[in-house]
């Protein structure tokens, strides 16, 4: 890939020679974030929502050490009372790793299903498995509807069409079908009432109105002052001993 960017070619241009290490979508979303000139936010969004979905496994995982405990606790100590009077450790090793061998091979084979290397008809059908369990299933699509709705925005900047039948009015209306609401058209007003609404409370509405330069009127009775609150000012224990200057709009 460094070889191709070398050579002149872009950076999504390099990514598709590169085949099985990055999912369709999120290749299709570096793409137009190169286009639209807001490559560094795609990284961020893609960064957050890989982060958010180890978050995700890890709090199941932790979830899990307790139950699975008591498990292999039951399983091991069951035949015991066997193992003691006859000291049969073939008879012992039978009733318990062959218990527990089938399971873990079942699981290690869900893992490697699971895993994003794979086709996109067959993350989808686990998409689909994983669905139904209770706290995983919703809050994975929870996580992928976010991101999607995030998206969308860097797709439409970056000139894709959105006339019907195309790939931003279905992702668009996408979302919108999951809660029943009536497909629209997309422009910039349809995109950002989406970005709105699905990321409500997730801090981005700031930004969001700064970029498309709405945050003067949409914050005014909050004081937003154009010019200067479109940017933060350096904390002041950042700035002692060091050689930062305070941005001019703070000073």
């Amino acid at each position: 890939m460094i070889q191709r960017i070398e050579q002149g070619s872009t950076f999504s241009e390099a990514i598709q020679t590169v085949e099985g290490w990055l999912p369709n979508f999120d290749s299709a979303l570096l793409e137009a974030g190169e286009r639209s000139g807001r490559l560094p936010q795609c990284f961020k969004l893609l960064a957050q929502y890989y982060s958010e979905r180890c978050s995700l496994a890890r709090q199941v995982i932790h979830d899990l050490m307790y139950p699975l405990f008591l498990f292999h606790f039951a399983i091991f100590i069951g035949p015991f009372p066997d193992l003691f009077l006859t000291w049969n450790i073939i008879a012992y090793l039978t009733k318990t790793l062959g218990v527990l061998a089938p399971i873990y091979l079942i699981t290690f084979v869900i893992i490697f299903a699971s895993q994003g290397r794979h086709g996109e008809s067959w993350r989808a059908f686990i998409e689909t498995l994983t669905h139904w369990i209770p706290f995983l299933g919703p809050a994975r699509r929870a996580l992928a509807l976010s991101r999607l709705a995030a998206a969308l925005e860097a797709l439409i900047n970056a000139g894709g069409s959105g006339t019907v039948g195309s790939r931003a009015y279905q992702l668009l209306n996408a979302v919108r079908a999951r809660v029943g609401l009536a497909p629209v058209d997309v422009t910039q007003t349809s995109i950002e009432k989406e970005r709105r609404l699905e990321l409500a409370g997730e801090g981005l509405r700031w930004p969001d109105l700064v970029r498309w330069g709405k945050a003067g009127t949409t914050l005014a009775f909050k004081g937003f002052v154009p010019g200067k609150h479109e940017i933060f000012p350096i904390p002041q224990a950042e700035l002692n001993n060091t050689k930062l200057v305070q941005n001019d709009a703070w000073k």
